[in-house]
């Protein structure tokens, strides 16, 4: 029960809440592929967090793929609700690039590639299986409604995502008939705590695979382009999605 001064969360905050436990099981999905055992002990993750965000961990190791995750109500002592989910989501993003880099760094030079490989492999087949559990049947049921086109419904659907920040990690550029385009803002380029890291690359290079997982599962057709990108001095990734139902999709490495 809540405190009388302490009020229920919002809809977008829930969904919010949501989309960060899904990058911190795709942290959890990095390590069953690179250690299967551990999905069967605890992973400690102290040694991956600077000591102000400890008092989020205790949160975050009851968070694993075998298990449902909290309800956020139940978590909300002192702070507010958008605090709250403000310091989780930078905990789950530190956690995620100290990660990477303690896998890379202890890795030999002539692995590096495969080791990226399997991640992204991991990362893209996590991003598929959240759109097909968020919007089962899209495909099918795009055809029901004409009050969108379709490249309308695609972009609407990535902004409820895990890889839209609060529903604003995007920007559109251009929405057409047939094609849409847009600036991701809310990638690990745009995190002031991320931005000296040796693996930050690495990391937006696996989130916007995930991306394309994502799509993928919405709609097996897409062919999408990304593209690196300056917008207000700030460096983005510029997605760009068209042949909706004539090619099937690109999954190139940019």
């Amino acid at each position: 029960m809540n405190n009388w001064n302490q009020r229920s969360p919002k809809l977008q905050e829930i969904r919010r809440y949501e989309n960060i436990i899904h990058h911190h099981t795709l942290t959890q999905a990095w390590l069953v592929a690179l250690d299967p055992e551990t999905k069967n002990e605890p992973f400690r993750l102290k040694r991956f967090v600077p000591p102000e965000l400890s008092q989020s961990l205790w949160l975050l190791e009851k968070i694993r793929l075998d298990r449902l995750a909290p309800q956020l109500e139940s978590l909300i002592n002192e702070t507010t609700v958008s605090e709250f989910l403000d310091e989780l989501e930078e905990t789950v993003w530190i956690v995620q690039m100290a990660l990477l880099e303690n896998i890379f760094q202890s890795s030999a030079v002539e692995n590096r590639n495969a080791l990226f490989n399997q991640l992204e492999q991991v990362t893209w087949h996590h991003g598929k299986s959240i759109s097909e559990n968020q919007w089962p049947d899209f495909e099918s049921r795009i055809g029901n409604s004409s009050k969108n086109s379709l490249p309308e419904k695609v972009y609407l659907a990535l902004k409820k995502s895990p890889f839209s920040r609060n529903s604003n990690g995007f920007m559109l550029e251009r929405l057409t008939p047939d094609e849409v385009s847009f600036y991701w803002i809310a990638s690990p380029l745009s995190r002031f705590s991320l931005k000296h890291s040796s693996e930050l690359l690495t990391l937006c290079y696996l989130h916007h695979h995930g991306m394309k997982g994502y799509l993928y599962g919405l709609i097996k057709t897409l062919k999408v382009e990304v593209s690196p990108a300056t917008l207000k001095e700030s460096k983005v990734w510029c997605f760009r999605i068209s042949n909706f139902f004539d090619a099937p999709i690109n999954r190139s490495f940019i």
